[in-house]
C-alpha cells in the first residue's frame, strides 16, 4: 500500500494512505497501522512530500504553487476533491506520489 508522508513545515509529518486513511503523526501511523496484526501481510511503501521543496518538473509544469497547496491539502485531509478544482483525492494522491521523494 502506498503512503505519503506529508510535511507542511508547520505541524508534525502526517501520513495518508492511498485509500484515504489519515495518521496525524508518526506515533499514530506506527501504533494504529503498522503495529496492528492485520497489517502484517501488507507491504507499505512510504514516500515523502515536503511542501516547501522546490517543485520538480512533473508537477511545476502543470500546476501553480497555489494549486499544489490545494492538492496537498486534499491529500492531507483525505478530501473527496481538491478545493476549487475537479481533481479527485485519488488523482491528487497520484500527483504528489509522482513527484515525491524516494522511499522513506
Amino acid at each position: 500500500m502506498r503512503v505519503l508522508a506529508l510535511n507542511d513545515d508547520n505541524h508534525e509529518v502526517c501520513f495518508t494512505t492511498e485509500n484515504g486513511e489519515i495518521y496525524h503523526n508518526t506515533f499514530q501511523f506506527i501504533t494504529k497501522c503498522l503495529a496492528l496484526p492485520r497489517c502484517s501481510d501488507i507491504e507499505f511503501i512510504v514516500r515523502g512530500f515536503y511542501i516547501c521543496d522546490e517543485l520538480d518538473d512533473s508537477i511545476a509544469e502543470k500546476y501553480t504553487e497555489e494549486q499544489v497547496q490545494n492538492i496537498f491539502s486534499c491529500v492531507e485531509n483525505a478530501n473527496d476533491k481538491v478545493y476549487d478544482n475537479d481533481i479527485t483525492f485519488e488523482e491528487a494522491f497520484n500527483i504528489l506520489w509522482a513527484s515525491s521523494n524516494a522511499n522513506w
